[in-house]
């Protein structure tokens, strides 16, 4: 096993010295417990990483599934389901039965299984903090979807960054072609282009005001 603190990775190339087999770390992008001085750095990067994916994966899922289900995915049944259920029962019904409000954790399990398999053999605790990072976001997402839906959990109404993130998911109940982030908010759809501004916000341009 190499060291962590060599500063590079050596390469048996076969008939070839053993100095010129030795890549500088900084170009190995993959080798992340090879770049860290401390595990902890490690862990941090994974963090970041996890996050990042569980931020765009949100935002992918509850338009292109939970909204508009994408003509690739028309095939499966189970998805057809659940866009049905929530685009026609949550939105157009206003069924807000606990199955419609709270999102399961083996659902994300289930969707990151094939990454998590994958990463436990490169290192265990990618693997860890995946796992955590979908029992995280379900469960926080469960807790605020309820307090939206005054299901429970009112208190988070009047704290600022919770409030503000109801305040952008009733939005999105009110014109359900915006603001699809959830658990992180408009961070997607500010990037997406897709968050929603009353017609008299300074804050949009022409192309993104709605009615109020």
């Amino acid at each position: 096993m190499v060291p962590r603190n060599l500063g590079y990775l050596v390469v048996d190339l076969p008939g070839q010295p053993k100095e010129s087999s030795s890549i500088p770390i900084g170009q190995v992008t993959l080798a992340i417990p090879f770049i860290c001085d401390t595990p902890m750095q490690e862990c941090a990067i994974y963090g970041l990483a996890v996050l990042t994916i569980i931020l765009v994966t949100e935002y992918v899922v509850h338009r292109w599934v939970l909204h508009r289900l994408a003509r690739c995915l028309r095939r499966f049944a189970r998805l057809q389901l659940q866009q049905k259920a929530h685009a026609h029962d949550h939105h157009g019904k206003s069924d807000n039965s606990l199955e419609l409000i709270d999102l399961p954790v083996k659902n994300w399990l289930w969707a990151f299984f094939p990454a998590i398999l994958l990463a436990t053999p490169y290192d265990y605790r990618l693997a860890i903090i995946m796992t955590l990072g979908c029992v995280c976001h379900s469960v926080g997402w469960s807790i605020l979807h309820r307090a939206c839906h005054d299901l429970g959990y009112g208190r988070l109404k009047s704290w600022p960054i919770t409030s503000s993130l109801i305040e952008h998911h009733l939005a999105h109940h009110a014109h359900p072609n915006r603001n699809f982030g959830a658990l992180f908010g408009p961070v997607m759809d500010c990037i997406m282009r897709t968050r929603y501004f009353p017609a008299n916000s300074s804050c949009a341009s022409p192309g993104e005001q709605l009615p109020s």
